[in-house]
């Protein structure tokens, strides 16, 4: 299993018999008007044979992308997302918590997550013969993480976002709390996932005060949880590949 990590949330998963993609963003204009601009370049998403989306955030669900990297191949969405997945001119198969898939050599199993503004999101779990991981989107802390372990562990990786992002946006009143995993909630996750291996994502990329407004020293505070709890944790530059064998 070669893992890429692409920009944000993405990674590109590959295999001897395919590629995915999960939460690929080649395109963050459609981000832009709550998130701002990216501060950094967006690595390029390279082919792939299916993807997998946790949500349908545009930081998360890129489209456009989706249609050049993997042309008719199948996007895997929550329960319920898949009819406004459709419409944007993707394959798409609506996955229950727990259910699990194979696409492109993989399998996928949609485990519970908690989106910071109540729409559906999944964490989904990947798996070939000999490896597992866990891409966790952008879930908020939640109770489901012991029995995520039980049901589908163990995980050589888990990737986890970190940026504790508190938002302003219109039509919402805002509460102050994150709407998404801190640094030291992401550590805690991984220790009750049992990861082999700990890698950040979701950070650095956006910081549009007061609207979407990151963490104070997310990378700095989550490689001071990691140490303090003893849980082997890596940061990877998008465009970086992770090797599983």
């Amino acid at each position: 299993m070669r893992i890429e990590r692409l920009s944000w949330a993405g990674l590109r998963v590959a295999g001897n018999d395919g590629a995915l993609l999960v939460d690929a963003l080649g395109d963050a204009s459609a981000c832009a008007p709550f998130m701002g601009e990216p501060r950094e370049p967006l690595v390029p998403v390279g082919a792939a044979d299916a993807a997998l989306i946790t949500h349908l955030h545009p930081d998360h669900f890129d489209a456009a992308t989706l249609r050049e990297c993997i042309g008719d191949g199948v996007v895997l969405c929550p329960l319920g997302t898949e009819e406004k997945v459709a419409a944007e001119g993707l394959t798409a198969r609506g996955v229950g918590v727990w259910e699990q898939v194979d696409a492109a050599g993989f399998a996928c199993t949609a485990v519970p997550a908690v989106d910071g503004l109540g729409d559906a999101q999944v964490s989904w779990v990947v798996a070939d013969a000999g490896h597992r991981l866990i891409h966790c989107g952008d879930t908020l802390w939640h109770g489901s993480w012991w029995r995520i372990a039980a049901r589908t562990g163990p995980f050589a990786a888990a990737f986890v976002c970190i940026n504790g992002a508190r938002v302003r946006f219109p039509g919402l009143e805002p509460s102050g709390i994150e709407a998404d995993l801190t640094p030291e909630q992401a550590i805690a996750a991984a220790g009750v996932l049992g990861a082999e291996l700990v890698i950040p994502i979701h950070y650095g990329t956006f910081d549009n005060p007061p609207v979407y407004e990151e963490t104070a020293d997310a990378e700095g505070r989550f490689r001071a949880a990691a140490e303090a709890r003893g849980v082997e944790a890596r940061l990877l530059s998008p465009g970086t590949e992770l090797g599983l064998r």
